[in-house]
């Protein structure tokens, strides 16, 4: 069996644009262990001020260390004047046949530029669905044009053009300039398209289970994992009920969730969190809430002043939808419920929760619905991440990973004091950078709070200026952040959310079940990989913990 370069190479069967090169590097992986096969290798080079991109499909490095550059095309080609064109639009045409050779020529310059060496290139046009005419004469030798006709017999093709006696040195020599020199990776933005287009159809499959369930009254509690999709079944639930004219509440902890949630919602269904419920409650029946000093002491006493007054009618709702709701207590279950209809049943209640992500040390309120959903299926983080997830904090949970991108395995790093950690945070965010991922694809995420954590009041990370909430907001009740392109958040604002890359900072202190359930929400943010830094003492109780568990 060839060795295939990348080796995520499986997930390109979910892309549907790709489907074919995928089965054609399912044929090409039954070439002999000595053969390696390089897929969607791309170069870029600086052309009269112009930047020119080009590709090629597959590299098959032969045992005798000779490359065979292969261009599939797909669907039917059109012949003319000896050459084979593909046609892209009614308009645009590209000539097949003059594509492979500049991509075979650009290539034999740069090998030729990188080791002053001469590369023995072959190549071979791969066209699975179109038949050629019988009077080809040109572009490139007929026995270089594999087919419809002589598909079945690509392999065999291939390893003739092995090009003479095994030599391993050259063949190490040319797979070490391709993985070097080209981008051999699927890029992480391509991954990530293909994890949020599986992420979007297949966590559907949760909100046809809940709307297939009948009882009364229709109060349900959803346990589901991090990315089973609970966040797009609230958003279909909200959509649909405000369609049929119907009141929605959909209630959050987070104010950054929250606000998020309004910018995708239907503009009529009502998105709160637990203290602006309270506060736009009141305010709507002409009582200005008094603060005061004690911000936290003082929402509970307003609390309670709204379940001192009556309900009109217009604060009744249809269906009330609590997200997070491991962060939410009986008492605020309590409040909740005040809201619902006189008579019950005509209120639908969705109760969503996730026990582990519970990092306040709440008992839920969730208990009050009579009826509980189980969902461990999570369609956003990819197997390696999860898999190190549970391993590394020691949980013993069956999720399935449902996503079809592999990602990367996360780092781990530990630090002994503050400039250690500063450190450490510059080479990983560097290290995801190389890794492909852009920088508005990446966030910070502390697990102290707003006030305490490594960045709260730094402006740059090394070069990077950082973007942060500051803690305050416009008259409008908009959120102040600085200005700067890499995010940093805190747990606590930031789950629910999601990133390509997370990197979680400020893990100190002892290891308890809260910390164990604040990384794993962290590390669940993420849809791509993430980084771990562990103050060296919490990682040597965390490895305790994890032994004892087992």
């Amino acid at each position: 069996m060839a060795v295939l370069h990348p080796h995520n190479w499986q997930q390109l069967q979910h892309l549907p644009e790709h489907r074919s090169e995928w089965r054609t590097l399912q044929c090409l992986q039954r070439l002999p262990d000595d053969y390696v096969v390089i897929h969607g290798a791309h170069w870029t080079k600086l052309q009269r001020h112009y930047l020119i991109s080009r590709e090629l499909d597959f590299c098959v490095v032969t045992p005798a260390g000779r490359l065979i550059v292969i261009e599939q095309k797909n669907g039917h080609l059109i012949e003319r004047d000896g050459c084979f064109f593909k046609r892209y639009a009614p308009e645009v045409e590209k000539d097949v046949t003059s594509q492979l050779l500049q991509a075979r020529d650009g290539l034999m310059q740069q090998y030729n530029k990188a080791t002053r060496d001469q590369l023995h290139c072959d190549v071979l046009l791969y066209c699975p669905d179109h038949r050629v005419d019988g009077t080809y004469a040109g572009g490139l030798p007929e026995n270089r044009v594999v087919d419809q006709r002589r598909a079945s017999q690509l392999l065999r093709i291939v390893q003739s053009l092995n090009g003479g006696p095994a030599d391993p040195e050259r063949k190490k020599a040319l797979v070490r300039f391709l993985l070097g020199h080209f981008n051999l990776r699927m890029d992480v933005g391509e991954s990530l398209r293909l994890g949020d287009h599986y992420y979007a159809q297949l966590s559907g499959e949760l909100g046809e289970q809940v709307q297939q369930i009948e009882f009364s009254p229709w109060s349900l509690r959803l346990q589901g994992s991090a990315g089973a999709g609970k966040t797009q079944l609230a958003v279909h639930l909200l959509e649909e009920a405000v369609q049929a004219g119907q009141r929605a509440l959909y209630l959050c902890f987070n104010r950054p969730l929250a606000d998020r949630m309004r910018t995708i919602c239907d503009a009529r269904a009502c998105i709160e969190t637990r203290d602006s419920l309270t506060d736009h409650f009141l305010r709507s029946q002409g009582i200005s809430p008094d603060y005061g000093e004690g911000q936290s002491a003082d929402f509970a006493r307003l609390r309670a002043q709204v379940m001192d007054t009556a309900i009109p009618p217009d604060w009744r709702f249809d269906l009330i939808i609590i997200d997070e709701g491991q962060d939410f207590s009986d008492d605020d279950a309590q409040l909740f419920l005040y809201f619902m209809h006189e008579e019950a049943r005509r209120t639908r209640l969705l109760w969503m929760e996730d026990p582990l992500q519970n990092i306040y040390g709440k008992v839920s309120g969730g208990s009050l619905c009579p009826v509980t959903l189980h969902s461990q299926r999570d369609f956003r983080s990819p197997a390696e991440l999860l898999d190190f997830s549970l391993a590394y904090l020691g949980l013993d949970a069956a999720i399935t990973a449902m996503n079809p991108v592999a990602g990367v395995r996360p780092r781990v790093h530990t630090y002994r004091d503050r400039v250690e950690q500063m450190r450490c945070l510059e080479q990983a965010v560097a290290h995801a950078l190389q890794q492909g991922c852009a920088l508005a694809d990446l966030v910070l995420v502390s697990l102290k709070g707003l006030e305490h954590h490594l960045l709260h009041d730094e402006d740059h990370l090394g070069a990077w200026p950082l973007r942060r909430f500051t803690g305050r907001y416009t008259d409008a009740g908009v959120q102040v952040w600085t200005e700067g392109e890499l995010t940093v958040e805190t747990i606590y604002r930031f789950k629910g959310q999601q990133a390509a890359w997370v990197i979680v900072i400020d893990i100190e202190g002892d290891w308890t079940q809260r910390q164990q359930h604040k990384l794993y929400c962290a590390l669940t943010r993420a849809t791509y990989s993430a980084t771990v830094l562990i103050h060296a003492d919490t990682e040597q109780a965390r490895q305790r913990a994890v032994a004892v568990s087992r």
